[in-house]
């Protein structure tokens, strides 16, 4: 996939894309995945076969965000750096369909972000009764 995302994109723009060399890049990969806590790998099999990959990290505020004009600065970002799927599962669905989450309901805080601020929406309720 990533040979392939290669040469689509040094298609597209040959100035600023070149087809990367396969050579040793499952070495490569495997060695550089754990390395940094802040950053985070995830690929999507099918059939027993990796049909995408998306590498993300979380930046850190910075540190001179006060005096900039976008407020975002200010705040952790997560940044993707690289999402691919294989061609022949693309706009298929194969990374996500829909996202979930739980959250303490009673929550002054949690539910309202979630609902209000994100735009989750409630589909059912997990109930709890103590047995002891």
């Amino acid at each position: 996939m990533h040979g392939d995302f290669g040469h689509l994109y040094a298609e597209l723009a040959p100035a600023g894309f070149h087809v990367p060399d396969d050579d040793g890049l499952v070495e490569y990969r495997a060695a550089n995945v754990d390395r940094d806590p802040s950053t985070l790998w995830l690929v999507a099999e099918l059939g027993g076969g990796v049909v995408g990959v998306l590498y993300a990290r979380l930046t850190p505020p910075y540190p001179a965000a006060r005096r900039e004009l976008d407020p975002a600065l200010a705040g952790s970002k997560l940044q993707i750096d690289y999402l691919v799927t294989d061609e022949r599962h693309r706009r298929r669905g194969i990374g996500a369909t829909v996202a979930t989450t739980a959250t303490y309901a009673e929550s002054p805080l949690s539910a309202p972000f979630w609902q209000e601020r994100i735009g989750y929406r409630t589909r059912s309720l997990l109930l709890v009764r103590p047995l002891a």
